[in-house]
């Protein structure tokens, strides 16, 4: 198994939207891929424009088949109306060669690990998991 995590994070008060959009539009889309068993949006419970978008494939071929196919860009486009404005600038020439500081686009983060050891339990169903807490710890 193999699990692929994509942080992002949206525009203040625009939570409650993204969540119906990732339920509605990009869960659907992302779990109908060959060999996705699962996608779901968590959120940081600290920092509630911080999520990520949580998926289990059942191999590596599979994720990235789905990332290089195209399918993967054309649903980070869809996201671009939520996510946050980045804090970094760039300087740059304009068309009518004005010289402006324009904000350098947000691109969420992909990570993604091989699953090394897991329990017996099954991948959870989509009832479940609306009640469930996440809790991801890292080095």
């Amino acid at each position: 198994m193999y699990m692929r995590f994509v942080k992002l994070r949206v525009k203040p008060g625009m939570e409650a939207a993204y969540e119906r959009f990732y339920r509605s539009e990009v869960g659907p889309a992302v779990q109908e891929n060959s060999g996705c068993l699962f996608a779901h949006a968590i959120q940081d419970e600290v920092d509630t424009t911080a999520f990520i978008s949580l998926s289990f494939w059942r191999s590596r071929d599979d994720a990235v088949e789905y990332e290089e196919s195209g399918r993967y860009s054309a649903l980070v486009e869809r996201h671009r109306p939520f996510l946050d404005d980045s804090s970094e600038f760039k300087m740059q020439l304009t068309e009518d060669l004005t010289l402006a500081y324009m904000p350098v686009p947000t691109e969420p983060k992909v990570e993604a690990f091989d699953v090394a050891a897991a329990s017996a339990e099954s991948i959870p169903d989509e009832q479940t998991v609306e009640h469930m807490h996440i809790r991801i710890v890292a080095g």
